[in-house]
């Protein structure tokens, strides 16, 4: 018997996630906040030691880059949670520096990081066809076919791993397995997922034109709707 195959919905999806933001807003901006300070700190850390010693100093840089990575991965659980009408605190970011996550997490994406490798590569080869000019103006269109294939190729492999992250974060998997669910997950959705990434991407740039006044909203609504993408389609596997 043929398997049947769950299509996200676009603009239930959104509308959905649009609606959990009411009363989630203070906690996630919380989380956010903290993000910014952490931010604020690093970068006043490594220039202050940058002038002193170089090294030291871009160790320090590489360190906060990598707690504000975790921080920002924490405020993905906040939305995962929310997207479940479960209750959500600030405070709850800081457990994916627990170590039954965290090595999972940094597993999950030095695997992410190796299967991107050959869409990376293809595009280095793209702009060295291109920088080569190896045979005249075809060299162009050759780095340009090149290049558009590995730029296809990254959007597509973004959407089939896209709830990797949350199903680690969320059912603690390890991350082999977490990607293989991903793709499971999400056959049948990339170009759902494609739209739903542009439409939260436009409401994003939208709502900093007003002074940034609707960042209040866009922000908080960003890490929610990727909770409601994850949710609904990791209990809808093999549906």
């Amino acid at each position: 018997m043929e398997e049947n195959i769950y299509r996200l919905p676009v603009g239930d999806t959104l509308s959905a996630a649009w609606l959990k933001v009411k009363g989630a807003k203070g906690t996630m901006w919380a989380g956010l906040l903290i993000v910014f300070v952490a931010m604020f700190a690093f970068g006043m850390l490594e220039s202050a030691v940058e002038n002193m010693n170089f090294v030291v100093g871009n160790i320090i840089l590489l360190i906060g880059q990598f707690i504000l990575f975790f921080l920002q991965v924490g405020l993905l659980y906040l939305g995962i949670k929310r997207a479940q009408d479960m209750p959500i605190t600030y405070d709850q970011m800081f457990m994916v520096f627990k170590s039954d996550l965290f090595f999972k997490i940094i597993g999950l994406y030095i695997l992410q990081f190796l299967i991107y490798l050959p869409l990376i590569l293809l595009g280095f080869l793209a702009l060295n066809i291109y920088g080569l000019q190896l045979a005249g103006a075809m060299s162009f269109w050759l780095a340009l076919v090149i290049y558009l294939c590995s730029v296809v190729g990254f959007i597509y492999l973004y959407c089939r791993l896209l709830i990797s992250t949350g199903i680690v974060l969320d059912k603690k998997t390890n991350p082999w397995e977490a990607i293989k669910q991903s793709f499971r997950a999400t056959r049948a959705n990339v170009l759902r997922l494609v739209g739903i990434s542009l439409i939260l991407l436009i409401i994003f740039f939208i709502s900093i034109l007003p002074l940034g006044i609707g960042l209040i909203w866009s922000l908080p609504l960003l890490y929610i709707a990727y909770g409601m993408i994850y949710h609904r389609l990791f209990i809808n596997i093999g549906r």
